[in-house]
């Protein structure tokens, strides 16, 4: 097989972005909490303490249609595309997630747990799949829409261009650059809910002391 093109540099630098934006979850609880930025100002704890919750509405759109004069050639699937599979069909996949903001891993082929998830987060954001309910599969018809000409949209307003979004009732982050998507991921803030669990250790068991 010939070598596949993979994330630029460019989008991989935004990951420790959303390994930050994913930490906003902890203190903020909201319907959409998002972390403003632009360029490589450092955040102080007294900034963070301040920052800005945004509630988006419902109405806001996440998908911009992308005018096109030429016509769009698509390739049809012969079959469901699901984790474990590999194949040319499964790297025409992971390259159009790549160009839509998704993170799906290296683009290599094979239908791994990173391309599950940047599936799981297409369903949620674009198709309106409930946030318990995507099924991690690509079918025909989806991967046919999947190939409009679109692109995906910030839902903050008066954003600065470089900022993350974190989209709690669909559990998807997105973070932007020059508002373009750089990185769309599934993510999992957990239910709020408190516990606790008794564990007996045994000392110099593991390395115990």
């Amino acid at each position: 097989m010939n070598e596949r093109p993979r994330l630029s540099p460019e989008a991989r630098k935004w990951i420790p972005a959303a390994a930050a934006g994913g930490l906003l979850v902890v203190v903020v609880f909201a319907g959409v909490a998002v972390g403003g930025g632009g360029g490589n100002e450092a955040v102080s704890p007294d900034s963070a303490a301040t920052s800005t919750t945004v509630l988006i509405p419902d109405s806001v759109p996440v998908i911009a249609t992308v005018p096109t004069t030429a016509p769009i050639t698509k390739t049809q699937l012969g079959r469901t595309l699901s984790k474990g599979m590999a194949g040319d069909e499964v790297v025409e996949l992971q390259e159009r997630l790549t160009e839509l903001g998704f993170w799906p891993g290296p683009v290599d082929g094979y239908f791994g747990d990173e391309t599950r998830k940047s599936v799981w987060a297409y369903e949620k954001l674009v198709l309106g799949v409930p946030y318990s309910e995507p099924t991690g599969q690509v079918t025909p018809d989806m991967w046919d829409d999947m190939q409009d000409s679109f692109t995906i949209a910030p839902r903050r307003p008066n954003s600065t261009p470089n900022h993350t979004e974190i989209y709690l009732p669909e559990q998807v982050l997105a973070v932007f650059h020059d508002d373009q998507p750089a990185m769309i991921t599934h993510m999992a803030s957990g239910t709020n809910e408190e516990w606790c669990e008794e564990v007996t250790i045994s000392p110099g068991e593991y390395g115990n002391e």
